[in-house]
């Protein structure tokens, strides 16, 4: 079994970045040549700070959300965290068409909105997950030091590794998004 897992992480993981790398053998320069021009500098920032930006939002929203869910018992709850990851079912673009019926849509922050209304259950739902892990440390520390004592130096903590886990995800597909925008944005004008 673990032969076959660490086959499959070198074939599946690790070829196709050595493939990527090779080109660096034949001809080393060019790759620096291909990434020094400053609009592709521009894109590559803009891109990281849509997906910085749309992962913080997102951590804004979905970890509250999470607790409160995490803390409350009852059917309501039940269902509200069965509920939680419907806003993913309908994608940023689809969602960007019915929002700008609306809503004049155009710049960063009406993107980072779109994608933050998309993908803040990711974090929401990684964020149950921590908090639930950490339920009884929590309501033994609330007990004992009282509920900020224990949110901040239990809870959050313990929970932490599983928010973190959904903000890198956001992040990725808030960075996908951008270069998908952006090679539509390329085609539709070309």
């Amino acid at each position: 079994m673990t032969v076959t897992v660490v086959v499959a992480l070198v074939v599946l993981g690790l070829a196709p970045l050595l493939a990527a790398f090779s080109v660096l053998v034949d001809a080393p320069l060019s790759i620096w040549g291909a990434l020094l021009p400053p609009r592709i500098g521009s894109l590559l920032a803009g891109t990281v700070m849509l997906g910085v930006t749309t992962a913080a939002c997102s951590a804004l929203i979905g970890v509250p959300v999470a607790r409160a869910i995490a803390r409350r018992r009852g059917k309501l709850t039940v269902l509200l965290a069965a509920l939680l990851p419907l806003p993913l079912i309908i994608p940023p673009w689809i969602a960007a068409l019915v929002w700008a019926k609306w809503l004049r849509l155009s710049g960063f922050w009406s993107a980072v909105a779109l994608l933050t209304a998309s993908l803040w259950p990711l974090v929401a739902m990684f964020a149950l997950r921590g908090f639930r892990a950490a339920g009884r440390a929590g309501d033994a520390a609330r007990v004992a030091r009282g509920w900020r004592a224990a949110l901040f130096s239990v809870e959050l903590p313990l929970a932490l590794p599983s928010i973190l886990s959904g903000v890198l995800l956001v992040f990725v597909f808030a960075c996908a998004g951008k270069r998908a925008t952006n090679a539509f944005g390329r085609h539709a004008h070309t």
